[in-house]
């Protein structure tokens, strides 16, 4: 659990590098200056294997068949978009979440 006390918005992650196949559930609390507790709800994100790999020769994110997804760094920019492709070219280091048509996965380089 992550605790954050301002008297301001704050903006706070937690990354779960080994979360289960199948589906994971987070409860999302936030802790105000005073003290005071407010919950969120239970999230439920599903994490399924998929085979994704990166081709360091050639800079290619390549896929295992041709998927439509958006590829976000984990401040949640957009860094790339995949349209009915099996590879694409990719040069950024860092964490990354590949979002497909319905499910999300997470890949780390």
């Amino acid at each position: 659990m992550v605790e954050v006390f301002c008297n301001y918005p704050k903006i706070s992650e937690l990354i779960d590098f080994e979360p289960k196949m199948g589906v994971n559930y987070y409860r999302l609390t936030s802790t105000e200056f005073n003290g005071q507790r407010h919950t969120h709800g239970i999230i439920p994100l599903e994490f399924n294997q998929t085979t994704v790999y990166y081709d360091a020769t050639n800079s290619l994110l390549k896929f295992k068949d041709n998927v439509v997804a958006t590829i976000y760094a984990v401040n949640g920019d957009v860094v790339a978009k995949v349209n009915n492709q099996n590879s694409i070219n990719f040069t950024k280091k860092g964490m990354f979440i590949i979002h497909y048509e319905e499910t999300v996965y997470i890949w780390n380089d």
